[in-house]
């Protein structure tokens, strides 16, 4: 069954699947790295090009691209095997009382 052609692994599975080990692998390390208990992480990567949506609940957290948050981010990120760059997107949570 594993011969048929409709399951044969293609180019752009094999690419789908590393670009997924390597968000994974940069989630973590963000993960490990922040000590992210009020930051929550969404990353995906396209060949080594990396994309973190990060929202963080802190009320006090300078938000931007050029925040201190975002660059120790980015610097995380290009510490993981694979990242060619990084770009980094802060939201702030919707606050409670808004939900």
């Amino acid at each position: 069954m594993a011969a048929r052609p409709d399951f044969a692994i293609t180019v752009a599975a094999r690419k789908s699947l590393a670009d997924f080990a390597l968000a994974s692998r940069v989630k973590l390390g963000l993960m490990t790295g922040m000590r992210a208990r009020n930051i929550d992480f969404d990353v995906s990567a396209d060949a080594g090009e990396i994309r973190i949506f990060a929202e963080v609940a802190a009320g006090g957290v300078v938000l931007g691209s050029s925040s201190p948050m975002a660059k120790k981010i980015r610097h995380i990120a290009a510490g993981i095997e694979g990242v060619r760059d990084a770009k980094v997107e802060l939201r702030r949570y919707p606050a409670y009382a808004d939900i």
